[in-house]
């Protein structure tokens, strides 16, 4: 008799080793200035690691780090940081913003030449209480995360701690989806519709979802494994009795949040961020009341950044992977696109940017136009 033994990868992380770095970024301010104002500015003319992002406009510095052991997780953590101070005067609100507030720093592993290279990036801008700082000189300490490998007879999740149980595994389940991230009211039609009975005690109604958020590309990354209740405002509840006029308000998340990791606004797995409604368990998780402040307003705030997207996830150039572009430019070589742009206060300038590529035995070029104007 043969007995097949099944055995279990169990992944135990541990901190392998940490290593320090500082960096004294020695630049010509005027230079800075002149990359931050000029487009096609070659960044590598300031310092060779220095390159400007076309995808978030923004300038981002990279270093090599070597010595970095192949493993499970690298984490880099900023120890000291000092800034001085940039002109910005010459660049519009809106590019200034561009830049964060605060400076973050990330590290990235890639296989070139089947060995592993790690490179630390970030910004060294920051655009802080109205105006422009530069990134003089940074001190950080990367942490390596390996894994150690045990094994044990059985089943079991691999590599994160996965509950044992869901709250979806008794009661009465209702699922609807949402596209568009925004306040969603749930009527009472629309609950019948959903299955809902018209006698269900309005107050003991939950509604449970992670929201349309994309699934991260590292397995291990910190992310919702079971469903959560989010806080509704059902109108009419008071009395216990699912009337007409009475509805559900709610916040929900959809699937068209910007994703840094792929560059995208659309996630790239679903249509659709589901949510699940119950009732009948227990009370249900309520908006809370807050008073409003009788102290006199410290800021008064009358206008706010706002942005809107054209993206349509139609060609896959290499026929494979993750990264999608809209309309072919082929046969038809001009094509017209209408964004509204609401409250815009029209003093204030625009930041367009577009993201294309060019797959041809040729060369190619695009040009864009914004209200007949060439951008």
């Amino acid at each position: 008799m043969k007995i097949i033994i099944n055995t279990l990868l169990i992944l135990t992380c541990f901190t392998l080793f940490s290593q320090s770095r500082r960096l004294e970024l020695k630049w010509d301010n005027k230079l800075v200035e002149q990359a931050l104002s000029t487009p096609d500015f070659d960044a590598a003319k300031i310092d060779k690691n220095l390159t400007f992002s076309n995808v978030n406009n923004k300038l981002i510095y990279s270093v090599l780090e070597t010595n970095i052991p192949g493993g499970f997780k690298n984490n880099v953590r900023i120890l000291q940081v000092s800034y001085e101070d940039l002109d910005g005067s010459f660049l519009s609100e809106a590019n200034k913003k561009v830049y964060q507030d605060e400076l973050t720093l990330q590290i990235e592993t890639a296989n070139v030449n089947q060995s592993a290279q790690s490179y630390v990036y970030f910004s060294p801008i920051v655009y802080t209480h109205g105006g422009l700082k530069r990134v003089k000189s940074i001190s950080y300490q990367i942490e390596n995360t390996s894994s150690r490998a045990n094994t044990r007879q059985g089943f079991g999740p691999v590599g994160r701690n996965l509950p044992t149980s869901t709250v979806l595994k008794q009661g009465n389940w209702f699922r609807f989806g949402v596209s568009k991230t925004g306040i969603y009211k749930l009527d009472r039609n629309f609950l019948t519709q959903l299955g809902v009975p018209t006698s269900v005690d309005p107050r003991t109604i939950q509604i449970y979802g992670a929201g349309g958020t994309m699934l991260p590309l590292v397995n291990q990354a910190d992310f919702p494994t079971d469903v959560k209740e989010n806080s509704i405002y059902v109108h009419g509840e008071a009395k216990g009795t699912l009337d007409e006029s009475d509805y559900i308000l709610f916040y929900a998340t959809g699937v068209d949040q910007w994703n840094e990791e792929s560059l995208t606004y659309q996630n790239l797995y679903v249509e659709e961020a589901v949510y699940f409604l119950t009732y009948g368990q227990q009370q249900g998780l309520r908006i809370s009341n807050f008073v409003e402040p009788t102290a006199r307003e410290v800021a008064t705030f009358t206008e706010f950044d706002g942005q809107v997207f054209y993206e349509k996830d139609l060609v896959n150039i290499g026929k494979l992977g993750r990264k999608w572009f809209g309309e072919e430019f082929g046969i038809v070589n001009e094509r017209n696109f209408s964004l509204e742009l609401l409250h815009l206060k029209t003093s204030e300038p625009v930041t367009f940017g577009v993201n294309a590529a060019s797959s041809s035995y040729g060369n190619t070029s695009f040009t864009y136009a914004i209200n007949n104007r060439f951008a």
